[in-house]
C-alpha cells in the first residue's frame, strides 16, 4: 500500500477551537480502488485534543476498468471488515448506486466522530464533522451527492450484553433520530438484521 499524506495539515478556526484535518491517500498495486482517508482533530487553545473525526472515500483508479458491485465488495474486503459490511449492505440495497459512486465520483463514508468533555453535547461535533468531510471531498473532481455511515453508540463498543440489550437498543434509536434531525439522514432500506446503516445528503455548498 502506497501512502501519500498531505504535505501539511490545514487549519480551520471555529468558535469551538481549531480543526486540523489531514488526508492520506492509499493506493495498492493489488487493488483497483484508491482510498482517501481524512482525520480531523479539534484542538483546544492549550493544544489538547477536544474531538476526533474520520472520513474515508473510495473510487476506481482511472486506469482501471469499471467495477461491478461484486468486484467492489471484493476490493473492500481487502480494506477492512467494516467497509466490507457497509459495501455488502449497499450492494444489496442498490447495486447500481454503489457502482456509480465507485466508478464515477466516490463512495464517501463517515467512520467516526467523537467530541470530549467539556464540548460534548455542543455543536462542536457538527463543525468537526463537516470540516473533515469537506477536506475528504476536496480530493474528488466529481463529488458524490450523499454519504453513508454505520450507526453504533461508541459507549457500547465491546460491551453489548443480554443485560444491557434494551439500553443499547434505546441508545441506537436515539442516535438514528439524532442523525435524522441534524443530517437529514435516512436508514438504508434493509432489514435491521443486516446492520444499522444510514445515508445522508452531502451539504449543497460542498457540491460542485
Amino acid at each position: 500500500m502506497v501512502r501519500k499524506p498531505d504535505a501539511a495539515p490545514s487549519h480551520v478556526l471555529t468558535p469551538f477551537g481549531t480543526i486540523e484535518p489531514t488526508t492520506q491517500r492509499d493506493s495498492s498495486p493489488d487493488l483497483d480502488l484508491i482510498a482517501f482517508r481524512t482525520r480531523g482533530r479539534l484542538l483546544r487553545p492549550d493544544g489538547d485534543i477536544a474531538g476526533v473525526c474520520r472520513f474515508a472515500s473510495y473510487r476506481r483508479k482511472r486506469s482501471k476498468a469499471a467495477l461491478n458491485s461484486a468486484q467492489i465488495c471484493c476490493e473492500l474486503d481487502a480494506v477492512s471488515q467494516e467497509e466490507l459490511d457497509l459495501g455488502e449492505a449497499l450492494a444489496s440495497w442498490n447495486p447500481h448506486n454503489l457502482e456509480g459512486y465507485i466508478n464515477n465520483a466516490g463512495l464517501l463514508i463517515a467512520e467516526r466522530v467523537e467530541v470530549f468533555a467539556p464540548l460534548k453535547g455542543s455543536g462542536a461535533w457538527k463543525a468537526l464533522y463537516f470540516t473533515t468531510m469537506e477536506k475528504t471531498l476536496a480530493q474528488h473532481k466529481k463529488r458524490p451527492e450523499e454519504f453513508f455511515f454505520t450507526v453504533f453508540p461508541l459507549d457500547f463498543t465491546g460491551k453489548v450484553t443480554r443485560a444491557n440489550l434494551n439500553e443499547f437498543r434505546a441508545a441506537l434509536r436515539g442516535m438514528k433520530l439524532f442523525y435524522a434531525t441534524h443530517l437529514n439522514a435516512r436508514a438504508v432500506g434493509l432489514p435491521t438484521s443486516s446492520g444499522n446503516f444510514m445515508r445522508a445528503p452531502v451539504p449543497a455548498f460542498m457540491l460542485r
